[in-house]
């Protein structure tokens, strides 16, 4: 019936690379990364497509972590914040190697600090092309 032949179209656009894309979105943490792999994994062998990755949300940080830790119990009054920044990075390099050795290829946005949600936009599509 009309339901069924609706239900076949979908099923063939799905299907078909050239009209369907799909994009999974992960943050840097270790339950939204697990769960994009088994995501990607399922949507590789049900549609036969390899989707794109991103990890949303990757604080960039102008300092290495081994100059992180060089810093703590130096700068009075600031080492709550150098020990946040130390597990993100940590926790984001994690992300990162269970990502690669899921042989997954992805793409990386930074989080941005905007108040304005256009002036997110702009950044994020700067990041994408």
């Amino acid at each position: 019936g009309p339901m069924g032949e609706q239900s076949r179209h979908i099923h063939e656009v799905l299907m078909n690379p050239r009209l369907c894309k799909i994009v999974v979105v992960t943050l840097a943490e270790e339950l939204p990364v697990q769960e994009s792999i088994e995501l990607v994994e399922q949507i590789k062998a049900e549609f036969g497509q390899e989707p794109e990755v991103i990890g949303n949300k990757f604080l960039q940080s102008p300092l290495e972590i081994d100059e992180l830790q060089a810093l703590r119990g130096k700068v009075p009054g600031r080492d709550e914040f150098i020990e946040f920044l130390l597990m993100t990075l940590n926790r984001q390099n994690r992300a990162r190697e269970r990502l690669k050795g899921a042989a997954i290829n992805y793409c990386e946005l930074p989080f941005i600090f905007a108040e304005k949600p256009l002036a997110r936009i702009e950044r994020l599509s700067r990041e994408i092309i």
